[in-house]
């Protein structure tokens, strides 16, 4: 194990050593007045050096700090933050501490979230409505649906209608399992086909392994109750304590180990059946025959669900996952066509939406197929190595789009229609590049379609206080007018090729994938490809040659870094030059899918001790907890990359430090108990087994087992287990255990709906057998089939399985209990009554206990898993902030981020992602929950998760921008880096501290304290004295600087006098093939260098001033839900 991470805090304050001046007649304890940053007077007499950069500047290094200090003044315009607490002149420079600023509260005369729209909570209904309403359903997602689902539905319903039938058919249902022919059906709805072929191999592996497991455990039972007279006269308590053993087993199987759901659930049915079915007092009186019922239809529902999953529309998985590659290569095509796309390349909102898609698509969805591929068994077509390089390099592809300027001024809309004209008539003069303009309609085409399902209210675009002023310089519009005449055509030019590039590899992966629709040949897609990519890397050539003319122009000058909107139109170059330099490796990965293509078995990938976890996701779908183990277990991913950063040691130098053993390493994780505190590794696996018995699951299982129980009670009872089996009461205890489920809470809606349509089924069920000769067979399977095809779709398609398996369930039992028996002349409208109302009596309680049951005591509340989700995200995204200044900001010299470093920090930012949108997935459960006593706002968490969300994409930008530029070197000399010692610590440490304090508040349910660092303040102060110690330089320094800007404002004017010529001179002086005068002071290669390394201080400096504003607005939303002491 490496040494533990030295933190930002301390390390500044280990740099920040100074002589302790006690002055008489005052005790200042560990604060000192002799101020650890220096005074404006001791700066005047100091020789400070010019900015070490060199590049001409009017302004040695204020133009860096000249955007967020403007941005810093303009949020405190309008904030009464002028009169500050006292800090009697006083400093803290103890190891560990901070001078935090402190404003005196504000009070809020408005609602927070009155800028933020509201839920409507009343919605009258009329024909009016109504009608549209109905017409949109069945033209919009249901018409889709059926187009593209329908073999979903057709193989569900031909795995419960043939299973119907066999048992309906007399010899057939005769010889599957006489009275309780109808588990065949009831297994075949719960192994529907409608699932890969690996993952329902494995489900019917581990039912049958379940099975067996259960009639051995029910025989052995069986056997034991009444090996003697004395024991058989006490069966009823031999078959409590091994039902009570086996399901106390099974549930907390099921429930902690999410794989081994389908053994859980064999097991148990096994269990409650054999032990409800039959009470006996002799071992003579025993039939074995109903255990070979029990089991032979249980089986074949399984095996005929497993045939109809390979022989009808077979799906493999790997169809599924290329599916979403390609809906993530859409996606960045979708990006880029909007941003040339005149209608909209400037609508911020249908733009945050694009983005939103593309992080959805790439970081979410690919992401949880990919999981799923290789957590299961499946057929596939390509190496897995090959799949993981190509999702890698969409990774990289997508990382500066993430963070690209899309609101920029390089393109508006009269520029963008003449680059389209131009585009056209070029394209009829060269028929060899018609493919160019195929992209401009395509892109015209593209505009009109607008994003289904993406709101942008997730945006990372849409909080407060995220636009500069347009008044930053004086010089905005013209700076802006050199930069689009000189740039907009090649980057114009780079977009459309590399959309042109994105439909070739989505055609190669629709050919590689087989598709019928296509009519390519994969080997014929290769040459393309390469085609495409050779082109692709010319226009990056045209672009690079156009900068470099650029930076070697007089026109260049460290005065275009004053300006916001130009900084804006550097980083889209920049970050579009490096998306396309990648986009190149993912046409080179795209090509080397197509080099090992074949079907072969892959065996399961993933970790086992995450796949115990994890389950496919039409089986967790069916479970009922999709999103509450997505959310577990990217709260864990997000645990275990935080705890592998912290515990790895990732800079270049060599630690020579001696460790010492007796030394105890603080816990900085919640699993760093057992990993460095702990060397009793005994005392660590009992405190372990003590948590499992002690845990949520083990309460969960005591409750389910006992309600179970007493379910069963009148079965081991001489009085009732005879009324008990023969009016199948059975099924309460039955129906109840394969529909509870401990996530899912709902509320009332969810409970009137599962026993609605449950009650109507059994009606239906009813209808079946009291229709004309009672209990015809054709009339039991034409009612089975017109309930079956709306279950299945409400299963598939709206994802309701709890409701769907309550009401087929009902349906079986009721239609085909009258129906199997033998005497047939003993049927008539009472005899069908009577045992049709008993037996759905005992539906019924266990439907409805399946619901309430989460609303009792030990119960989960998705509303108390909220809060401490957003304790767990606020310390993550604390921690990350920590990271990025303590690694990327105040790094040590000449220790730039390692290739480790890098790659822990992409994990990190795609588990982040992965984490917010589980916790908005939770959000939608606890909308859900029945509201008694507490005042829940869900909109105010929403609005919270948005600034979560806004919060890591400003944390992205400042981690990617501070990979390339160190802070240490910006400063003018080491007294200025000492002097700024404490103010930088300050301002990160106040970051750090309000995140800490609010986080664990949500954890504690605490109110917010009323005083909190104010962390905009912090960073006013540090560019603040930033500023006065550049402008206050050595008299001297100050007349050569004099002298600099006097010549520097006429070649400005000679510029402008150059450029106000008339238009045909203006746009001939930005022609392609002009030679700009080179400069000689520095080569090509260092001068582009020093300009990109101002460029990315300058978006890094921004980035942590959009932070500190953010976590501002950040602990009033905190209030606003939590409350504020005081």
């Amino acid at each position: 194990m490496g040494p533990s991470k030295l933190h930002t805090i301390a390390r500044l304050n280990e740099d920040i050593n100074f002589d302790n001046d006690e002055s008489p007649g005052i005790s200042k304890g560990s604060y000192h007045n002799q101020r650890s940053y220096l005074s404006l007077y001791e700066m005047r007499h100091k020789n400070l050096s010019m900015h070490p950069l060199g590049l001409e500047s009017t302004t040695p290094q204020k133009s860096a700090a000249e955007v967020s200090q403007l941005k810093l003044e303009s949020l405190i315009l309008d904030k009464n933050w002028n009169d500050k607490l006292d800090d009697f002149q006083l400093e803290e420079l103890r190891d560990g501490f901070f001078d935090p600023m402190f404003t005196k509260p504000e009070k809020n005369t408005a609602d927070y979230y009155d800028s933020y729209p509201k839920r409507i909570k009343k919605r009258t209904y009329s024909i009016q409505t109504i009608l549209p309403t109905i017409k949109q359903f069945f033209t919009g997602k249901f018409k889709d649906n059926c187009k593209n689902k329908w073999p979903q539905v057709l193989k569900f319903v031909l795995s419960f209608f043939i299973s119907f039938v066999l048992c309906v058919i007399r010899p057939s249902g005769v010889w599957i399992g006489h009275n309780h022919r109808y588990l065949m059906p009831i297994a075949a709805i719960l192994h529907h086909p409608v699932r890969n072929i690996g993952v329902q191999l494995e489900m019917t592996a581990f039912s049958i392994l379940g099975l067996v497991f259960g009639l051995g455990w029910s025989s052995l039972a069986w056997y034991v109750s009444t090996a003697t007279k004395v024991v058989s006269n006490f069966q009823g308590g031999i078959l409590f304590q091994s039902l009570f053993m086996a399901l106390m087993f099974s549930v907390w199987l099921k429930s902690y180990y999410p794989r081994f759901m389908y053994f859980g659930t064999s097991f148990g049915m096994a269990i409650i059946y054999t032990h409800t079915v039959e009470l006996v007092h002799h071992a003579s009186m025993m039939r074995w025959m109903f255990f070979r019922d029990f089991a032979l239809s249980y089986v074949f529902g399984l095996i005929l669900s497993l045939l109809i999953c390979v022989l009808i529309y077979p799906h493999s998985g790997n169809e599924s996952l290329m599916t979403h590659y390609n809906d993530t290569v859409k996606s960045f095509r979708e990006l880029l066509v909007g941003m040339v796309d005149s209608e909209q390349f400037n609508n911020k909102e249908k733009m945050s939406v694009l983005h939103s898609k593309m992080i959805q698509s790439l970081n979410i969805d690919l992401s949880e197929s990919f999981r799923d591929f290789f957590n299961q068994m499946s057929i596939a077509q390509f190496d897995k190595d090959h799949l993981e390089q190509f999702r890698n390099h969409l990774t990289s592809f997508s990382s500066p789009l993430r963070v690209i300027p899309l609101m920029n001024m390089l393109f508006d809309k009269e520029e963008l229609e003449k680059l389209y004209t131009n585009l056209d008539t070029h394209a009829e003069e060269s028929k060899g590049k018609g493919s160019s303009n195929g992209i401009a309609n395509s892109n015209s085409a593209s505009s009109s379609q607008s994003p289904e399902v993406y709101s942008a209210s997730h945006s990372p675009f849409t909080p407060k206080g995220t636009d500069l002023p347009h008044h930053l310089t004086g010089y905005s519009e013209f700076y802006v007018k050199i930069l689009k005449k000189t740039f907009s055509k090649p980057v114009f030019d780079l977009i459309l090729e590399m959309i042109l590039v994105l439909e070739k590899v989505s055609m190669a992966l629709t050919a590689y994938n087989y598709d019928r629709s296509s009519k390519r040949d994969p080997k014929s897609v290769v040459q393309i490809l390469e085609e495409v990519n050779t082109k692709l890397k010319k226009k990056i050539y045209r672009l690079d040659i156009t900068y470099k003319k650029f930076t070697q122009s007089n026109i260049f000058s460290q005065d275009l870094l004053s300006d916001h909107e130009s900084v804006n139109i550097f980083l889209y170059l920049r970050y579009l030059r490096n998306s396309s330099k990648q986009l190149v490796g993912v046409v080179e990965s795209c090509v080397t899918l197509s080099t090992d293509i074949h079907w072969r078995i892959q065996l399961p990938q993933y970790p086992l001790k995450k796949a115990l976890h994890r389950l496919p996701k039409q089986c967790a779908i069916d479970e009922g907890s999709d999103s509450f183990l997505r959310y577990f277990e990217t709260k864990k991913a997000v645990d275990d990359i935080f705890e592998r950063i912290y515990n790895s040691y990732t800079s270049k130098h060599a630690y020579t430090k001696p460790l010492n053993e007796n030394e105890r390493v603080r816990a900085i994780d919640h699993r760093d108990f057992g990993l460095h505190t702990t060397k009793n590794t005994y005392r660590y696996r009992l405190w372990q087994l003590s948590r499992i018995l002690v845990g949520p699951e083990m309460k969960w299982t005591f409750k389910i087992v006992f309600v179970i129980v007493f379910l069963c009670i009148p079965a081991w009872l001489p009085e009732s287990h005879h009324w008990y089996a023969n009016y199948q009461c059975w099924w309460a205890p039955m129906s109840f255990y394969i529909l509870v489920h401990r996530k899912p809470t709902g509320g009332y809606n969810k409970l009137l709906m599962r026993l609605g349509i449950s009650v109507l089924a059994m009606f239906w069920g009813w209808a079946a057998n009291q229709a004309r000769h009672y209990s015809n067979a054709f009339v039991i399977c034409t009612f089975a089939a017109l309930l079956c095809v709306p279950a299945s779709i409400n299963l598939l398609w709206y994802g309701n399985p709890k409701v769907t398996f309550a009401a087929l369930i009902s349906f079986t039992v009721v239609a085909l209990e009258p129906y199997s028996i033998d005497d047939r002349s003993t049927l008539n409208t009472a005899s069908i009554w009577k045992n049709t109302w008993i037996t759905s009596l005992s539906l019924i309680i266990g439907i409805l206990v399946s619901v309430t049951i989460n609303w009792i005591f030990w119960s989960y509340k998705a509303r108390t898993e909220l809060r401490l989700a957003m304790s767990s995200l606020l310390l993550h995204l604390s921690q990350s902030y920590q990271s990025i200044a303590d690694r990327y900001l105040y790094r040590d010299t000449n220790d730039s981020p390692t290739e480790m470093t890098l790659a822990f920090a992409h994990i990190r930012e795609v588990r982040m992602t992965q984490n917010i949108d589980a916790v908005r997935n939770l959000l939608k459960r606890a909308r859900l929950e029945p509201n008694y006593i507490s005042n829940f706002n869900a909109d105010k968490y929403d609005t919270l998760l948005t600034s979560c969300q806004y919060l890591l994409e400003k944390l992205i930008e400042a981690r990617i921008s501070g990979t390339y530029f160190e802070v240490w070197d910006r400063d003018m000399n080491k007294e200025v880096t000492r002097a700024l010692l404490s103010l930088r610590r300050d301002s990160v440490a106040s970051v750090i501290f309000v995140f800490y304090v609010i986080g664990n508040c949500f954890r504690s349910r605490n109110r917010i304290p009323k005083y909190l660092p104010n962390t905009i303040l912090s960073r006013k102060r540090l560019f603040d004295y930033l500023s006065a110690f550049t402008s206050h330089t050595d008299p001297r320094e100050h007349t050569n600087t004099h002298t600099q800007e006097h010549l520097g404002t006429q070649l400005l004017k000679n510029k402008i006098g150059k450029f106000s010529q008339p238009e045909e001179k203006y746009e001939s002086a930005f022609d392609d093939d002009v030679n700009f005068p080179p400069k000689q002071e520095f080569s090509v290669d260092e001068y582009q260098r020093l300009h990109w390394t101002e460029v990315y201080g300058v978006v890094f400096g921004k980035a942590f001033t959009d932070v500190c504003e953010a976590v501002q607005n950040l602990s009033n939303c905190c209030k606003d839900i939590l409350g504020e002491e005081g």
